[in-house]
């Protein structure tokens, strides 16, 4: 196993475990759904047994291929993995998928690439939800434990937090991308905001 898809796996994936059943359940039964930054695999798993179809996007090779055999694993046989480049899927059709999601990605990015993967995100799904940070973070523990983890994750990572906060997070950028939010909740002691665009509830 490569080594960043095992620290992933011990420290990151238990941590966002309750985040993840949460999206299973915003999920309809047999939708078709494109996950962007699919990471360690751990949220396709939790996805499978829910969906139709499903396929995971990362631009990390190693995480494709971590993603890839944790499913197959499992015994997954309707999930999928790409390493592509999130803003220009061109080998996906404009609404192919039911639903797009995109988990704790946008705020470790340049502001023109959220603003392009967003974009891209608009045209291959009919519906996107949205899970980051919420900003502010609450000044708690739990927001001081998220300030602290992005600060160790690497100078440009912790740049795109940074950039993303001072841009007040998920709603202004939505809104920026041309995006409508028909929900908007948090969770996970406020840590995480969840907003879904696109087709109602």
């Amino acid at each position: 196993m490569e080594t960043s898809c095992m620290i992933y796996k011990i420290l990151i994936d238990p941590l966002l475990r309750s985040v993840r059943h949460c999206l299973k359940e915003m999920i309809p039964p047999g939708s078709s759904v494109l996950e962007m930054g699919s990471g360690t695999g751990a949220q396709a798993c939790t996805l499978a047994g829910r969906c139709g179809r499903y396929l995971g996007i990362d631009l990390n090779p190693d995480m494709t291929s971590c993603a890839a055999h944790r499913c197959s694993k499992q015994g997954y046989t309707n999930t999928a993995f790409k390493n592509a480049d999130g803003s220009n899927l061109d080998f996906i059709t404009d609404h192919e998928f039911d639903i797009a999601t995109i988990t704790l990605a946008l705020h470790a990015m340049k502001h023109e690439t959220r603003m392009a993967i967003l974009s891209e995100l608009n045209r291959v799904a009919r519906k996107i939800i949205i899970m980051d940070y919420s900003s502010p973070l609450p000044r708690s523990l739990a927001g001081f434990f998220t300030r602290s983890i992005e600060k160790i994750a690497g100078k440009e990572h912790y740049s795109g937090f940074r950039d993303y906060q001072q841009r007040r997070g998920i709603s202004p950028l939505i809104s920026e991308a041309g995006l409508t939010a028909t929900s908007e909740r948090r969770t996970l002691a406020g840590i995480i905001q969840i907003t879904t665009c696109g087709e109602p509830q």
